[in-house]
Formats: structure tokens, C-alpha cells, sequence
């Protein structure tokens, strides 16, 4: 039988610093503005619950690689805690931390896993939100000095990077939406600002990353950015639908926030969305253009792919959204099930932005608990997991070079303002005691890898 996904298909799980670490203050590390909410303003998250311990990997952390060895994956994505390499706003860099993220390198590639690094994953250092976070001027370069220092210690073994994680998320909920830490509702104007900065950071770690890694090894590393998987899938394969779809997964909508083509038509195409300055030309930064085009190369999209919405041709023009039918599968999180996205967005992306796609998260949120067996059955997460990936085997075949998937998540985790009440590990964690327990959908994550998705048939 032929292989459903190509021989050096990248599979892997990926992780967050502040949704697992724990270990706040150890090692010489400070406060991000996460574990500050979760500290001095408690009821900001569900049921008060704190980040300050999460699944303790800080100091479980060869366990847990244990059990993502035993899944069989080949690479692991991780992040890295500003905070814990730069605990205060001066340049100098804490061994402590990047002596921790060291031995996790070490530790993955002793087991044959391959380490991918997250920069950024929405935990900013305390100090700089006291600063004015990415509303400083300065935040770029300060981020350049954070991409130095790790890529200074690590960059003679990582080969993979990633500057930010989904920026609508802590641009757009955090300083807009006050749905995230800092839990702010600024005026769009402000909100763009920031955005635009973390472009320019983007930019400034790219060209630190290359440096600095060169002069550790004179690998070739490759550096990505990862976003919301704003996806819309037609409802019929019919032309005009699919191209309804394709236009309006990138369109910026009401909260420019929120798109995709925001951030990544500048990284990639070098311009903003001709719609920005028709529609929010009032409250632009006006030193936008100045900025472009960006002079680095990025050379992979991260796709956190979870749920779409479904979409035909409009009467007149554009995409008009189809309702699913009553009693549609939704996830614990309240995420409507929709495979297709797997297929169509990186299909569309791919299409617009002509890079390899990774799938840097993939996953749901399941009412996970041990039955009487002590076993973790989680038979949506299965059906979750084949019906998802079934339609990216026939993206990657189509042609679509989408070179690797994360399952989103290793483990259990803090899931931000909705504390714990969320799972969408492959391995359960008891909070209480931080035992960790594979769930089935481990098992089988662990068969689709070992037969390079032919037991999805």
C-alpha cells in the first residue's frame, strides 16, 4: 500500500512555556503577564485557577519526554519563557534559563526528537508590560535581544523556529477584545500599532535567528510563523463556491484584528491587505508603509488549525455563510467539528503565500477523566484525529506540501482565562497529584504515526 503521508513527514506534539512549565520564580525567572492575572487578579480565570504550578514540567520535564517518546513522534514544539531569560528589563541574560531550556534541547534529541522552538507564546514579560508592552517602541529590538540570546545558546541543535504564535490571539484578544492578559480594550488605532510591531519583531528575530545560529554552527535553520487558521470551506466543491471560500478566508471582516492576511501579507508578500487602508485608513499607523517590504525571509507558515466556518456564493458577489445543520458535533470548548478545514486551509494558504505549511496545532477539548480501570477513554478524540487528518492526506496528495503535523496538546494543560476546565492533551494529568495517564487517542496517534496514516483506512 502506498504511504498516506510522505517518509519524512515531520509528526509531532506541541506545548506552550506557560500553559506547563510551573516553576514561576525558579531559576532566577520573573513574572509574565500571566502569572501577574493569575496572582493579583484571580478572578480574570475560570474558577481562579493559576498558572503558577500548571503540569510542573519545569521539573518533570524528562518524564513527559518519555511519554512523547513513546508516542513516536519525531519533533516536539515548544516555547520559550522570555521571562525566565530575561527576568528584568536590562541586558543581562540568566544562564539559569537558557541552562533549562539546554537540557530540554538535549533531552530531545538523545530520544531522537527533533526540538521546533516558539519564541513567543503570549506570556510578555512582566517588566515590559509595565513598559507598555508592544505599544514600546523599543519592544522590536528588545525582542531581537530575546531571539539572540537563545538562538546564541541553541542555535548549533535547533534547526526549526517559530518567532510568534497566533498574534490575533494576544493582539486581538489581549489589547482589544479584553478576553486575554493584559485584558485590555484599547482603541484599534493602538491595537494596529501593536500589530505592526510584532511584524517588525518578527523581522528583527528572523535576522538574529540566522546570525546567531550561523556563527554557533553554520546550520541552515528554517524560521516560520504560526497563525489562527482563519479558515473558510465551501459548501459544495463547485467553482464559484470554492472561490467564494478562498476570498473569504482572507478578507480582514469588521476586527482587522482577527485575520490572517494582516499579519501575513506583510511577512510574506511584502504589502499590507489592499483592504486596510480602504477600510481602517483612519487609524493606521502612518509609518506603515515605511516599514515594508520586510528585507528577511520566512520560510514556513505554522497553521493552527481547529474548526472553519462553511460558506457559498453569494447571489451578487462574495461568500455567504451556510448554517450547519441542528445538533452539528461541536468540541467541549464549543468548537464546531469541520475536517474540511484541513483540507481547503492549506490548500488556500498555501495558494496565496507559496511556502511549506506546517500544522503547528491540531486538536480538541474533550470531557476527559480515568474510568474504573484507571484508563483515559477519549473516543471523540480518535474520530477527531482520523477524520481531521484523512483530509490532510488528501491535501498533501493533491499537492499541497504540507511537510508535518503537532497535535495540540502533549498533555493536559492551563488552558489561559479558561483555567483547567479545558483537555485537549493526549495525556491526562491529574492536577492534584500530577500523575499522567496516556489517553487512548495516544495509542492510536501513536499507530497512524507507525504506519504513516495507513491505519486511518
Amino acid at each position: 500500500m502506498n504511504r498516506v503521508f510522505p517518509k519524512q513527514f515531520t509528526w509531532g506534539a506541541a506545548t506552550s512555556a506557560c500553559q506547563i512549565e510551573g516553576g514561576v520564580l525558579a531559576g532566577g525567572r520573573t513574572f509574565s503577564i500571566w502569572d501577574h492575572y493569575c496572582q493579583w487578579q484571580p478572578e480574570k480565570i475560570l474558577n481562579e485557577d493559576s498558572c503558577h504550578e500548571a503540569t510542573d514540567h519545569f521539573h518533570r520535564f524528562s518524564e513527559d519526554l518519555d511519554l512523547l517518546q513513546q508516542i513516536g513522534v519525531n519533533a516536539y514544539r515548544f516555547s520559550i519563557s522570555w521571562s525566565r531569560i530575561f527576568p528584568n528589563f536590562c541586558p543581562t541574560v540568566n544562564s539559569e534559563g537558557l541552562d533549562f531550556y539546554e537540557r530540554l534541547v538535549d533531552e530531545c534529541l538523545r530520544r531522537g526528537i527533533q526540538p521546533w522552538v516558539t519564541l513567543y507564546h503570549w506570556d510578555l514579560p512582566l517588566w515590559l508590560h509595565y513598559r507598555g508592552g508592544w505599544l514600546n517602541p523599543s519592544a522590536p529590538e528588545l525582542f531581537q535581544e530575546f531571539a539572540s540570546a537563545v538562538a546564541k545558546r541553541l542555535g548549533d541543535r535547533v534547526i526549526h523556529w517559530m518567532t510568534f504564535n497566533e498574534p490575533q490571539c494576544f493582539i486581538g484578544k489581549g489589547l482589544y477584545e479584553g478576553e486575554h492578559a493584559p485584558f485590555f480594550r484599547l482603541p484599534l488605532r493602538d491595537a494596529l500599532l501593536a500589530a505592526m510591531s510584532v511584524i517588525r519583531a518578527h523581522e528583527l528575530a528572523t535576522e538574529a535567528i540566522r546570525r546567531c545560529s550561523a556563527s554557533s554552527s553554520g546550520v541552515k535553520v528554517k524560521i516560520g510563523f504560526v497563525t489562527v487558521g482563519i479558515v473558510s470551506v465551501p459548501a459544495t466543491e463547485g467553482e464559484a463556491d470554492v472561490a467564494a471560500a478562498e476570498e473569504d478566508t482572507f478578507l480582514l471582516g469588521e476586527n482587522p484584528l482577527w485575520s490572517a492576511s494582516l499579519y501575513l501579507d506583510p511577512i510574506f508578500l511584502g504589502r499590507i491587505p489592499e483592504e486596510l487602508p480602504q477600510r481602517f485608513g483612519n487609524v493606521l499607523p502612518d509609518w506603515i508603509e515605511r516599514m515594508l517590504p520586510l528585507t528577511q525571509c520566512t520560510d514556513f507558515l505554522g497553521l493552527n488549525l481547529y474548526t472553519a466556518k462553511r460558506v457559498c456564493a453569494g447571489k451578487e458577489r462574495g461568500a455567504m455563510k451556510v448554517l450547519s445543520p441542528p445538533g452539528s458535533a461541536t468540541t467541549n470548548i464549543g468548537w464546531e467539528v469541520v475536517p474540511e478545514c484541513m483540507y481547503w486551509g492549506p490548500k488556500f494558504y498555501y495558494q496565496r503565500y507559496k511556502v511549506p505549511i506546517i500544522i503547528t496545532e491540531n486538536g480538541m477539548a474533550a470531557h476527559d477523566w480515568p474510568s474504573v480501570d484507571g484508563k483515559v477513554y477519549d473516543p471523540q478524540r480518535v474520530a477527531f484525529l482520523r477524520e481531521y487528518l484523512l483530509q490532510l492526506s488528501g491535501c498533501i496528495n493533491d499537492g499541497v506540501p504540507v511537510e508535518g503535523y503537532f497535535h495540540w496538546s502533549l498533555l493536559d494543560n492551563f488552558e489561559w482565562a479558561m483555567g483547567y476546565r479545558m483537555r485537549f492533551g493526549l495525556i491526562y494529568v491529574d492536577y492534584s497529584t500530577q500523575k499522567r495517564i496516556p489517553k487512548e487517542s495516544a495509542s492510536f496517534y501513536r499507530q497512524i504515526i507507525a504506519t504513516s496514516g495507513e491505519v486511518l483506512f
